[in-house]
């Protein structure tokens, strides 16, 4: 009787996913449609529609026309289709799905084919998918076409969930895996051939477990890869498998994976700053500061709990919304993600009234983040993180422990080296751009290494000012038993917008280093050093301990372009016994 009952429940599985299911299925239903097409004829929704019919033909980022033998851009132009024929029903849209459909399935090197690089058939999983599910009834989608689309699916997600691909990073934290799994479970819930239940569990349990890696087992969410790996992943494949997953098996529910599942797009809305050069973030962990969010903004009001709503919606609404630059997250699936689940029952609330989300500025449990920020939503916001790197390295992963960055201001006041790639003396360039303590001159060589870092001590205050301690035995450029505590305030009394202490010490640090993108000349007096941003405002560096220093200014390659930008000007200043004491204060032109 028990092997009967298992089989029974085997059997409705496999004919709930076979064929003749009804779609679409993954993110919404038929009966959601109407009420969709609904939605678009009031803002701001009405806006975003405007938008996304303007940016049709635009390239991979929704930026400017796209290339007609790109493959990323095709898959891009072929999901803003498919979308708009469930926005509209008119089959001109759905023509135009298909014809970029059959477009990519004549690429036999991205279609079942184990050897080509697994991001290529990650993403053609995943868009593939989406399209079959949402144009599924369209006028122009024969029978012959849906069951060789079917088919053609079905083998994409064999081929990932057994293969992966070639190229892959194999590290469970690595949004490669990330990927991976989303993709190849995507498209076995979008198939309507018979599958093994088991393979969607599999993907179920893979995609879990790279949450679990890559954020830790608690804390506020961050991605120990850098931000940017959080945008690619989470908004190509892991939030729209999590969505369709959850849709199809609610007890299967991405958010519960681990305890800082529910923060991880929270964090897309945390750190950015727009200035007179664009939209910028932290560039931690082998990342770079340019900022496309991918449909993590929209996504991230289904993953995040709803207390965070109400400062998600202000920043949403400042960044890319009515308030904003009216893109609404231009890039891959940012519109339709934004158009899908933006709520507009919810209030706007600046952020920093909401007790929870500054609290959440301290990442005790998970990679280690802490954020201090006086504001959101004005040219002049400032925001300043330090990572003390607690799970270490994992996937792509920069020396950035006991690392800072400060951005906002109008300006790139602290920045990273970007990811790898260049070289400079012999290792990759960005090793040698990190805001820390050096046991050396960061020009000579050196040794790398993936070591944790610890948190000692810290307090974030409801101005979001604060302090914290972090320590490492060694930190990942090498200096031996580096503490470093670090102090930010906004208090105008100091004289200045932001007021930054730090104090290191260590066994062996010599050379204590601060980093500005290329359009800041930093110039160096005595021991003090000037930053100067490009519309006149500064930031003024002052070495407390010791007076005597020698300071040393530069320029040099970055590992990755940060825009147009491939280049940081560094100052150096020099060490006692280890032991450093360095005060920052960053003040308006004038």
């Amino acid at each position: 009787m028990f092997y009967y009952a298992i089989a029974l429940i085997v059997s409705l599985f496999l004919v709930t996913f076979a064929a003749g299911a009804e779609h679409p299925r993954l993110l919404f239903s038929k009966k959601d449609v109407p009420e969709l097409r609904k939605r678009i004829t009031k803002e701001p929704y009405k806006s975003m529609y405007a938008h996304l019919i303007k940016s049709a033909d635009f390239d991979n980022w929704g930026r400017k026309p796209g290339t007609p033998d790109d493959d990323y851009d095709q898959l891009m132009m072929l999901n803003r289709a498919a979308f708009l024929y469930v926005l509209t029903g008119d089959d001109t849209w759905a023509k135009k799905a298909r014809g970029l459909v059959e477009s990519r399935l004549v690429d036999k090197a991205a279609i079942n084919n184990s050897r080509t690089k697994g991001l290529t058939l990650y993403v053609h999983g995943t868009y593939l998918a989406l399209a079959y599910d949402w144009c599924y009834d369209a006028p122009s989608w024969d029978d012959a076409f849906k069951a060789k689309l079917s088919k053609v699916i079905f083998d994409q997600a064999e081929v990932i969930a057994r293969k992966g691909g070639s190229e892959q990073n194999r590290n469970a934290a690595s949004n490669w895996q990330g990927l991976r799994w989303s993709s190849a479970g995507l498209c076995y819930l979008a198939t309507d051939e018979k599958i093994d239940p088991k393979n969607i569990d599999l993907c179920f349990r893979n995609v879990s477990t790279y949450l679990r890696s890559n954020l830790g087992t608690g804390g506020s969410g961050w991605n120990c890869e850098g931000l940017g790996y959080s945008f690619y992943p989470m908004g190509n494949g892991v939030m729209p498998f999590g969505i369709a997953m959850h849709r199809a098996d609610p007890s299967k529910d991405i958010r519960k994976s681990t305890p800082a599942a529910p923060y991880a797009l929270w964090t897309s809305f945390v750190p950015i700053v727009r200035n007179s050069t664009g939209m910028w973030r932290p560039d931690f962990a082998d990342d770079n500061p340019g900022t496309s969010f991918e449909g993590t903004l929209g996504f991230g009001f289904w993953m995040t709990p709803p207390e965070l709503h109400p400062g998600m919606k202000f920043v949403y609404d400042k960044l890319v919304g009515l308030e904003g630059d009216k893109t609404f997250d231009t890039s891959r699936f940012g519109t339709p993600a934004s158009i899908l689940y933006y709520p507009d029952d919810v209030k706007a609330k600046d952020p920093m009234t909401l007790p929870v989300w500054v609290q959440l500025f301290a990442d005790e449990k998970g990679n280690g983040m802490f954020t201090y920020r006086d504001r959101y939503g004005t040219p002049d916001d400032i925001v300043v993180q330090i990572f003390a790197k607690l799970i270490g390295n994992r996937g792509h992963s920069g020396p950035d422990s006991l690392s800072y960055r400060i951005y906002g201001f109008d300006g790139l006041w602290g920045v990273g080296g970007g990811r790898y790639g260049p070289k400079l003396n012999g290792q990759d360039a960005y090793h040698r751009s990190m805001n820390t303590l050096y046991p050396l001159d960061p020009d000579e060589p050196f040794r790398t290494n993936g070591d944790r870092g610890k948190i000692v001590d810290h307090q974030i205050n409801k101005d979001g000012s604060g302090w914290v301690t972090m320590s490492a035995s060694q930190n990942n450029v090498g200096t031996k038993n580096h503490v470093r505590r670090f102090y930010v305030t906004f208090d105008k009394s100091t004289g200045a917008n932001a007021a930054i202490v730090i104090v290191d010490s260590s066994d062996n640090g010599t050379h204590f280093q601060h980093c500005a993108i290329e359009t800041h000349p930093i110039t160096a007096d005595a021991n003090t050093f000037t930053v100067t941003g490009p519309t006149g405002n500064t930031l003024r560096g002052t070495v407390a301990f010791p007076t005597d220093t020698t300071l040393k200014t530069g320029t040099r390659i970055r590992g990755s372009n940060a825009r147009e930008w491939d280049e940081n000007n560094f100052v150096t200043a020099t060490a006692r016994d280890g032991n450093i004491v360095t005060v920052l204060t960053l003040q308006p032109k004038g």
